[in-house]
């Protein structure tokens, strides 16, 4: 569905729920990217691989060229206790092995400043929602850094190994926009989203009042 880019998300009466936000417990940030040059369903296929061998998750965003090749993951520590944060040593393992697999390097988010949220498109979860684009979010955030990729998350389950994907824009800011970015995920009725703090070298989650599935 179309949205309205001149305004953007329809406004909310504040008052559907209250408080707007819950910060979870910040977890120690890590995060790693590899630059890819590989099609779809051979990233696909290694990133099941790699779980299956490894035991363990992968949460992250891609993005890929104009033929659908994915050209870049940045893996990054979920720290959702949903499904359990995985420890920073066990990140640098199952990387290790993902280099193995991709027969690169993967290169060490270091030297940045203010943060980081990958922020959803699309208001809420049902199928008929107005999705929008990372151009649109650009637009509501003046002075931001603002760009188009796909959430990347999968992991071992007792049916097998599951995979789940969105559209999503990648927020990078000064510290003194994140009041902005929160507004952001509550007008596009999202349920939550992580902060990355380069700058404390933390990440948590933000729950909105929209969330069904608090931690």
């Amino acid at each position: 569905m179309a949205s309205d880019t001149a305004h953007g998300p329809k406004d909310i009466d504040s008052s559907d729920q209250s408080p707007r936000f819950r910060d979870t417990e910040p977890v120690e940030l890590w995060s790693t990217s590899f630059n890819l040059s590989v099609a779809r369903y051979e990233f696909e296929e290694i990133m099941e691989r790699t779980v299956e061998q490894t035991d363990q998750g992968f949460t992250g965003f891609i993005t890929s060229d104009e033929t659908g090749n994915v050209v870049s993951f940045t893996v990054t520590r979920y720290p959702r206790s949903k499904y359990g944060v995985t420890s920073v040593d066990d990140c640098e393992a199952g990387v290790a092995v993902l280099a193995k697999e991709f027969s690169t390097n993967a290169r060490p988010d270091v030297d940045r400043s203010g943060f980081r949220v990958v922020m959803g498109l699309q208001e809420g979860y049902d199928a008929q929602s107005p999705i929008h684009t990372a151009d649109e979010v650009g637009k509501w955030l003046q002075g931001a850094s603002v760009s188009s990729a796909e959430v990347f998350a999968i992991r071992p389950t007792e049916e097998g190994v599951s995979t789940y994907t969105e559209p999503v824009a990648i927020i990078e800011a000064p510290l003194d926009m994140l009041g902005e970015v929160y507004d952001i995920g509550d007008r596009l009725r999202q349920e939550r989203f992580t902060v990355e703090d380069f700058e404390q070298q933390m990440a948590h989650v933000v729950e909105t009042r929209f969330c069904t599935e608090p931690d």
